[in-house]
C-alpha cells in the first residue's frame, strides 16, 4: 500500500538553472547552437526577465525571393513571444519581459538536389 501524504520539504530553482532553461529554449526557438546563446535572468516586478542575446539564422536571399516576405523584425518579434511562452510553461513562472538581441547572422544556403 502506498502513503498519499505529501512529502515535507520545498524545492528551490536557482537562477543558473533558469538561465539554462531560457538558454536551451532560446537556442531551439532560433535555430541555432546553445553554445552560441547568451542569456541573463533578472526580475521585473515578482517576474523573470530574460535578455538573450545570440545569432539570427536565416535563409539565403535567393530562398526568400521565393517564399512570401517576412521582416526579420516580425520574426524576431515571433521568436521572443515564443520563448516567454515556453521559459514560463517549463519554469512555472511568470516572463514580464524578454530582450532579444542579435550578435550575428548565420545564413543557411538550400541544399543541392542531386
Amino acid at each position: 500500500m502506498t502513503d498519499t501524504a505529501p512529502i515535507p520539504g520545498r524545492t528551490h530553482i536557482t537562477a543558473r538553472a533558469l538561465g539554462a532553461v531560457a538558454t536551451g529554449v532560446a537556442a531551439s526557438v532560433l535555430g541555432v547552437p546553445a553554445g552560441r546563446v547568451r542569456t541573463e535572468i533578472g526580475d521585473i516586478n515578482g517576474a523573470l526577465a530574460l535578455s538573450v542575446t545570440a545569432p539570427l539564422r536565416t535563409g539565403s536571399l535567393r530562398a526568400s525571393a521565393r517564399t512570401p516576405p517576412v521582416t526579420l523584425l516580425e520574426r524576431a518579434e515571433s521568436a521572443r513571444e515564443e520563448i516567454a511562452e515556453r521559459v514560463a510553461a517549463l519554469a512555472a513562472r511568470r516572463v514580464g519581459r524578454v530582450d532579444l538581441s542579435f550578435n550575428a547572422a548565420e545564413i543557411r544556403e538550400p541544399g543541392r538536389v542531386q
